[in-house]
């Protein structure tokens, strides 16, 4: 009598599905990372399309705009509210946060994800000019993406009680 053994045993297909199971949590975690990249990124350029408009108005003007209507550029689709200080979209928010002592102000985009970018521009003090990165600090993978943005291994403050903040200036 022969024994047919054309397939495969128990313990080679529980290797087998080890091995996809390692090598999918690396892949997603790799794959995390690139979509966390790539929503920062949007901020950035956003971030960035704004400031340079500002730049632009400030020529013409000799001051900073004050609502997001008054800036030459074209924004993605979405709500501008009441005020025309802050554009909302599907995926978050931009501002234009106008400061009270001085000609200064502050452009920034935040993502429903839970990160911020912010230039911040016309101060009196040029030390008060810069750029930031911030997020809760809780959140490991837009904490990492803030250090290597701002090249800080810590964040230069934190804020808030329950929910800490921190934020890395650069």
């Amino acid at each position: 009598m022969t024994i047919n053994k054309a397939g495969f045993s128990l313990l080679e297909l529980l290797v087998v599905i080890l091995i996809i199971g390692i090598l999918a949590a690396i892949a997603l975690s790799h794959y995390r990372l690139a979509v966390a990249k790539s929503r920062f990124e949007t901020l950035k350029n956003l971030t960035h399309e704004i400031v340079n408009s500002q730049y632009r108005y400030y020529i013409i003007h000799d001051e900073y705009a004050e609502k997001v209507t008054d800036l030459d550029m074209d924004f993605p689709v979405g709500e501008i509210s009441d005020d025309e200080k802050k554009i909302t979209f599907d995926w978050g928010e931009c501002h234009i946060y106008s400061r009270t002592y001085n000609k200064a102000r502050d452009n920034y985009c935040h993502h429903n994800a839970g990160v911020t970018y912010g230039i911040y521009i016309g101060n009196e003090r040029a030390s008060d000019d810069g750029k930031g990165c911030n997020t809760s600090c809780d959140n490991k993978l837009y904490n990492y993406i803030c250090k290597q943005i701002s090249q800080r291994e810590s964040p230069s403050y934190t804020s808030g009680d329950d929910k800490k903040i921190c934020y890395y200036r650069y």
